[in-house]
């Protein structure tokens, strides 16, 4: 995904091949637009809070600023105090952005449902049409997991269930894109990326292949 591609398969005319994917993601989206937000919003509070420079440039309190400038120009201010004063101001910033990252990952965590996120991670293989995840993550994991002596000890041991079922989700899948490149009825398309997996789905399909084999 990180040579843009995502934004061709998800956002570009073949989208609806990737319809059920897009499904089950956006939900998650919701939890991390929200804890953007927070971010956002937290911090531009901490900065107009520490210096009214945004009410001044619209407008606002013109009055009292003039007040205090005047005031501030009786004040004789020292090279150091000057010096300190910017220090002072330099340190918030990077402050008042770690405060603020705190606390949108907090939000997006505390919105975040994990098992639902670990049930459709686990699903995703599974879904109609394309997967764009299916086919950048699909592959690697199962040479790593065809890497293992046994996966049942791994199981138990290391891995985590979703992970391992996401795996062997990867494998059905790969099965059917298999069958359906050989198939009569397959494209150029098929042939150079991954199939259009049909109705009734990745499973019944798996079953019919099955089936057919015992004929």
């Amino acid at each position: 995904v990180k040579d843009g591609r995502h934004k061709e398969a998800w956002n570009g005319p073949s989208k609806f091949h990737y319809e059920e994917e897009l499904s089950i993601i956006r939900p998650h989206f919701k939890p991390i637009v929200w804890g953007f937000g927070s971010a956002v919003t937290v911090f531009v509070s901490f900065r107009l809070n520490r210096n009214g420079s945004f009410l001044k440039s619209i407008g606002f309190f013109q009055q009292g600023s003039a007040v205090k400038n005047a005031l501030r120009n009786q004040r004789r201010t020292t090279k150091q105090e000057r010096q300190l004063e910017e220090l002072r101001e330099g340190l918030s910033i990077p402050a008042d952005m770690l405060l603020s990252t705190m606390i949108g990952l907090s939000t997006t965590l505390f919105l975040s449902d994990f098992n639902q996120i670990e049930r459709d991670i686990e699903r995703i293989p599974l879904v109609r049409g394309r997967s764009l995840l299916s086919d950048e993550l699909c592959s690697d994991f199962i040479s790593i997991f065809n890497a293992k002596k046994d996966l049942k000890v791994e199981k138990t041991k290391k891995l985590d269930d979703s992970l391992l079922n996401f795996v062997l989700n990867c494998k059905k899948r790969k099965q059917v894109e298999e069958y359906l490149r050989k198939s009569e009825h397959s494209t150029v398309q098929d042939q150079m990326n991954s199939p259009f997996i049909p109705s009734p789905g990745v499973e019944t399909i798996l079953r019919q292949m099955e089936e057919s084999k015992k004929k």
